[in-house]
C-alpha cells in the first residue's frame, strides 16, 4: 500500500491569545472549517488517518473533521498525534515519516507557514493557504517535486 492521496487542512481561525499551542478555534473558525469540508466531502477519498499537530486549534479542527468525514464514509476515525507539523516544521522530515507510508489517503491538519513550505517543497507551486483551507494531493512519491495539486477548497 502506497499514499495516494495527501490532504492537508490548515485549522480554522483561533483566538488570539498566548500561550500559542492554547489558542483555541473561534466560531468563525469552526464555521469556516465545517463549510470547507461540507465542499469538499463528494471529492475526499475513503480516509484511513486523520493526523494532527498537537497544538489545541489543529486538535480540534482534527475532531471537526473525522466527525464530518466519518458521516461520509460510513465508518470513524480518530484523530492522531503526529510530530513535526508544527507551524516550524521540515518538509523534508515530514515526508520520511514512516507513519505516512501505512495509508492510502490521509488527512493532515497543520499550520503556516509549514503547510505553504510543505505544498511548495511536494508540487514546486507557491500557494496561499488561508485558515481553513483544504488541499488535495496526488502522490506519486513523498518527495520533492513528486506531487500535484489535485484540488482545493476553502
Amino acid at each position: 500500500m502506497a499514499l495516494q492521496h495527501l490532504l492537508l487542512l490548515r485549522h480554522g481561525e483561533a483566538h488570539h491569545s498566548s500561550p500559542d499551542e492554547l489558542r483555541q478555534l473561534n466560531d468563525n473558525g469552526r464555521e469556516e472549517v465545517e463549510k470547507t469540508l461540507t465542499k469538499a466531502l463528494d471529492l475526499v477519498s475513503p480516509l484511513e488517518e486523520i493526523f494532527h499537530s498537537g497544538l489545541v486549534r489543529a486538535t480540534q479542527t482534527a475532531e471537526i473533521a473525522a466527525e464530518k468525514l466519518a458521516q461520509s464514509i460510513g465508518g470513524s476515525l480518530q484523530p492522531q498525534y503526529l510530530d513535526g507539523i508544527t507551524p516550524w516544521g521540515d518538509p523534508q522530515l515530514f515526508c520520511k515519516n514512516p507513519a505516512l507510508q501505512e495509508a492510502e489517503n490521509l488527512l493532515v491538519v497543520t499550520h503556516n507557514p509549514f503547510v505553504e513550505d510543505l505544498v511548495e517543497y511536494l508540487t514546486g507551486e507557491s500557494l496561499r493557504i488561508k485558515t481553513g483551507s483544504l488541499i488535495c494531493l496526488k502522490v506519486d512519491f513523498l518527495e520533492r517535486g513528486c506531487c500535484s495539486l489535485e484540488w482545493s477548497k476553502h
